[in-house]
């Protein structure tokens, strides 16, 4: 069973996802209209379904304060709708995803990557932070 991380935006979307050995790795970037949230809905379940996901990770993004900034409202609501329409069995939760596009940069730069997998890795750093707060997810 793999664990999903989405990390959430206005256009983009950004997942990666566990190897079956439990590693981190990043998986793809979904570009979205904002207008259509059922259909962005509609591809992370295929991506549930198709990986055999049964644990879901959103990034909640945060201020360097350490409080939640208006975007976080927006990936609350995201996170919530999200969750009532995952299939039974498989289980939500938000982890902090400061500096995440940051990190996601700097990797990419460093790798000689493409920015447009930019969301991707974040939600690779995301997966990361998850999994060293879970090693049992692993």
């Amino acid at each position: 069973m793999a664990v999903l991380a989405i990390d959430y935006g206005d256009r983009h979307v950004g997942l990666a996802l566990t190897s079956p050995e439990g590693l981190p790795v990043r998986h793809s970037t979904i570009d979205w209209d904002d207008s259509d949230i059922e259909a962005l809905f509609g591809q992370l379940l295929d991506h549930v379904a198709q990986n055999d996901v049964s644990h879901v990770v959103v990034g909640i993004p945060r201020n360097l304060s350490g409080e939640l900034t208006e975007q976080s409202e927006e990936v609350n609501a995201f996170f919530g709708a999200l969750e009532s329409q995952l299939p039974k069995g498989v289980t939500a939760s938000m982890v902090d995803e400061t500096l995440s596009s940051a990190e996601a940069r700097k990797r990419l730069e460093q790798e000689g990557v493409a920015a447009e997998e930019e969301h991707a890795e974040a939600a690779k750093v995301i997966l990361e932070d998850y999994l060293r707060q879970h090693p049992d997810k692993t």
